[in-house]
């Protein structure tokens, strides 16, 4: 598990976790706060509060996003809202169950050079509607797999021209890396491809990815779970 985050302001919106679940499990969030500014981190803080409550009391991710969105609705001010993908971690049998609030799509990567697919999610983000019931969704994490979860100022980064880097831009970018970088490299690897996409214009939104990676070759996930400081 590698992530990253870069704010477009001293402090911003967006926020990833990581959560050790017990017995080989692992939650893993990526969000995004309505906003820029304090504002939306007072707003992120509140949702990894409730984030890390109701983790650890219910195993369903799909749940897990209905409890927080209940308890947000009714108590954040009118226009803001959190964007937020929620995915635990079988690390004992290689597959993901992940749940999705309006976030953007995850992509997965296959092993070698050029496999990338995007997994279409449809879904209110948090805050809107406390009758939402949120969707599941599984991925099988063969050797090699990769998944890549971001936030819209990946996508939504503009060039000069006023072109957008785009999903295209992140498929791209993500499968000509993936065969070279692994982990934090990767990450890097992929804001620099961002950075360079606008050619040194004044970041305009925080950038956040998080990356999954199944271990290659048979090496077992809990040899690479120890090596984790994070965790």
């Amino acid at each position: 598990m590698t992530g990253l985050s870069r704010a477009a302001q001293e402090v911003g919106g967006d926020f990833y976790d990581v959560l050790d679940l017990g017995q080989g499990r692992l939650g893993v969030a990526i969000g995004d706060a309505a906003g820029k500014g304090l504002p939306a981190a007072l707003l992120m803080a509140a949702t990894i509060g409730h984030l890390r409550s109701e983790a650890h009391r219910e195993a369903s991710p799909g749940r897990v996003l209905t409890r927080i969105n209940h308890l947000l609705c009714g108590t954040i001010p009118a226009g803001l809202f959190v964007s937020l993908l929620y995915m635990v971690v079988d690390t004992t049998r290689g597959s993901c169950v992940f749940s999705s609030a309006g976030h953007i799509d995850p992509l997965v990567l296959g092993p070698g050079e050029g496999r990338a697919e995007f997994l279409p999610v449809s879904s209110l983000p948090l805050g809107f509607d406390p009758a939402t019931r949120y969707r599941e969704q599984k991925i099988a994490l063969g050797p090699g797999h990769k998944i890549i979860l971001y936030t819209d100022g990946i996508i939504e980064a503009r060039n000069e021209a006023r072109s957008f880097f785009g999903f295209t831009g992140l498929a791209g970018a993500a499968a000509r890396l993936a065969g070279e970088q692994k982990g934090e490299a990767l990450a890097n690897g992929l804001c620099q491809e961002v950075q360079r996409f606008t050619a040194g214009r004044e970041q305009e939104d925080d950038l956040t990815v998080v990356i999954i990676e199944a271990p290659e070759g048979g090496v077992p996930w809990r040899r690479i779970l120890r090596e984790q400081s994070n965790l």
